[in-house]
């Protein structure tokens, strides 16, 4: 008798943020809000790739002290809800590759610092001066950290989810809701055949355009480019009206960490040998360097550029490079009204009706007609 094989699932790309230590997902059909926490929240976070239920309770069963079949019952059930509600898939067995999933999913939680997460507390509570004076009990109260500050420990977990408030040492600050959606994207527009390179304009430490390049590498497109847009010496003078009315200053005196070098941020692509000849660096000033740059069609273009001004230059030099099934993805949208206010008016004076779907509370996107 032949044995039939499990189904597999996988999540969709659904609005969601961190909450304390729930994840709070917009049910599509409804607009509710639905809390996943607990035994809920760890299969949801197994489901960024297809997935079985024999998969998903042969990972969590260590978790729970419990033999994979003991918990099957209970995964089977999750998976049913949340397929009802809309949130998860059934999958073919064709679109599963475990390899790339586990390479992509690490990349993922390199990126973001969720490997060692420990090491920003450590950081955080040397620079506190709360440390004790004492080596010995210092070092204990370091290796420790976890217990020494259970609440900060769940608001960093919370953060890494969503990337309200991150922190200054991850190579992306995005958190890991977004960077799946960049994902999400990028599989999209691989399977469809839409044809054109990467940008990202405001890289930081270059940790979403590296995940970028590494999905197009692990996905056989790395025919494809990335751009890599930033000024290297951090966000630009708020020189325009627009921007003062918003009273933002980013600038490397006030915003140090925003302010990461060229030969850092290559020597980042590096350390995951993601640096080829695919990754193209345009360093400088947007207003500067874009309008002759040699960029040509884009499948996907992401803006991380905190200003009115460095916002509204970005779409109005390259949003017609956009193919059509292309994705704008633009960071802060929910977050900082200098973006918002950017993004609306060149909207409204383009006469884009696609609408602005969010990501989670900071991210949001649309895709071109």
């Amino acid at each position: 008798m032949t044995k039939v094989k499990d189904p597999l699932f996988r999540s969709l790309g659904v609005e969601a943020f961190a909450e304390g230590d729930a994840l709070l997902v917009r049910v599509p059909a409804t607009g509710q809000w639905l809390r996943l926490h607990g035994t809920a929240l760890a299969i949801w976070d197994g489901m960024d790739y297809a997935r079985s239920p024999s998969d998903i309770a042969a990972a969590l069963a260590p978790r729970f002290d419990a033999t994979p079949e003991q918990i099957l019952p209970d995964v089977t059930n999750c998976l049913g809800e949340l397929t009802a509600l809309g949130l998860i898939e059934v999958v073919a067995d064709g679109s599963r590759s475990p390899m790339r999933d586990r390479y992509l999913g690490l990349l993922k939680r390199a990126v973001s610092n969720s490997l060692y997460p420990e090491l920003e507390l450590q950081i955080d509570y040397l620079q506190s001066g709360e440390a004790p004076v004492d080596r010995l009990d210092r070092q204990r109260r370091l290796r420790d950290i976890r217990i020494e500050r259970p609440g900060a420990v769940a608001a960093l977990a919370a953060a890494k989810r969503d990337g309200m408030g991150q922190g200054k040492y991850a190579h992306s600050i995005s958190g890991m809701v977004r960077l799946t959606h960049i994902e999400r994207c990028a599989e999209r527009i691989f399977a469809e055949g839409i044809p054109g390179d990467f940008l990202e304009a405001g890289v930081c430490r270059g940790g979403a355009a590296i995940l970028m390049r590494g999905l197009q590498i692990a996905h056989g497109e790395g025919d494809r480019r990335i751009w890599v847009v930033d000024s290297f010496a951090g966000v630009a003078p708020s020189a325009s009206g627009r921007d003062r009315d918003f009273a933002l200053d980013f600038e490397e005196p006030h915003q140090p960490w925003l302010a990461c070098d060229l030969a850092t941020v290559r020597s980042h692509f590096e350390r995951y040998d993601l640096l080829d000849e695919g990754v193209r660096f345009l360093p400088g000033w947007i207003a500067e360097t874009l309008p002759g740059a040699p960029i040509g069609p884009l499948a996907l273009l992401r803006l991380d550029l905190d200003l009115y001004s460095a916002t509204l230059d970005v779409l109005e030099l390259l949003y017609d490079r956009v193919v059509p099934g292309g994705y704008v993805l633009v960071d802060d949208y929910g977050y900082l009204p200098a973006t918002r206010a950017a993004v609306d008016d060149f909207r409204e004076r383009r006469g884009i009706v696609e609408p602005v779907l969010n990501v989670d509370r900071i991210g949001s996107f649309w895709r071109k007609a």
